[in-house]
């Protein structure tokens, strides 16, 4: 999942991996928390409505694996040796969220029974355009964009390291693995007031799409990247 060529283009000192255990996964809340924080301080911004506190109080969750992934950049100080993690990333399957027109983002998090199988993730036709319908037999055409995808969350490194190029490490690596697990496309969001990742996202290849979840937040702006064969030239 770690591609050579992600390894090659970290900054010295600097160390991807794939979260494993309890201890990795307490990392990944405590710097999802220090990414909440800074949206409250700094854009008056609460993501509480996500159901934030019970996805991070439950880790895996829904970012299990083999369907989803945890990643983080750790970095190694040459003056005290001390190894520290400074950057994140998640991804999580999307076929398992309800469908928007029915459901906020906070019930998704509380209605999902767990990471979907890769084989899950290909259902039958006829069976998942049954899942695509609302009760008057409509198709929701924001999940028949979006089928087949998964969900990037949770991107954050430390404002002491912004500079080390590692929000594009991260977003590659997670793009390579969405790819390696089989997922036809990355959907996220994020807000207006982001301008540092809109423009990642933008240079990395991504177009704003469609709404995929309920979010009340004002400035939300979507995205979506087809896996391949646009991940190949990360």
């Amino acid at each position: 999942m770690k591609s050579v060529a992600m390894e090659r283009d970290l900054a010295p000192g600097y160390a991807l991996r794939v979260a494993k255990d309890r201890a990795d996964f307490e990392s990944f809340a405590r710097l999802s928390c220090r990414y909440h924080d800074w949206l409250k301080a700094n854009l008056d911004v609460d993501l509480c409505f996500q159901g934030i506190e019970h996805e991070l109080e439950s880790l895996p969750g829904n970012y299990a694996q083999p369907a989803g992934c945890i990643l983080l950049v750790s970095h190694n100080s040459a003056a005290d040796g001390n190894t520290n993690d400074v950057g994140c990333v998640a991804i999580r399957p999307l076929a398992q969220q309800p469908t928007v027109k029915h459901s906020s983002c906070s019930s998704m998090v509380a209605a999902a029974a767990g990471p979907a199988s890769p084989q899950q993730l290909r259902l039958p036709a006829q069976q998942t355009q049954q899942q695509r319908q609302d009760p008057a037999g409509e198709l929701d055409p924001a999940q028949v964009l979006h089928e087949g995808a998964c969900e990037l969350k949770h991107l954050w490194v430390e404002p002491a390291h912004k500079k080390a190029g590692l929000g594009v490490a991260l977003m590659a690596a997670a793009l390579q693995a969405a790819a390696a697990k089989g997922y036809s496309s990355m959907v996220l969001e994020t807000l207006e007031g982001l301008r540092g990742a809109i423009r990642l996202y933008g240079k990395l290849g991504f177009s704003r799409t469609s709404s995929y979840c309920a979010n009340p937040l004002p400035g939300v702006v979507y995205w979506r990247m087809d896996l391949s064969p646009a991940v190949s030239k990360l």
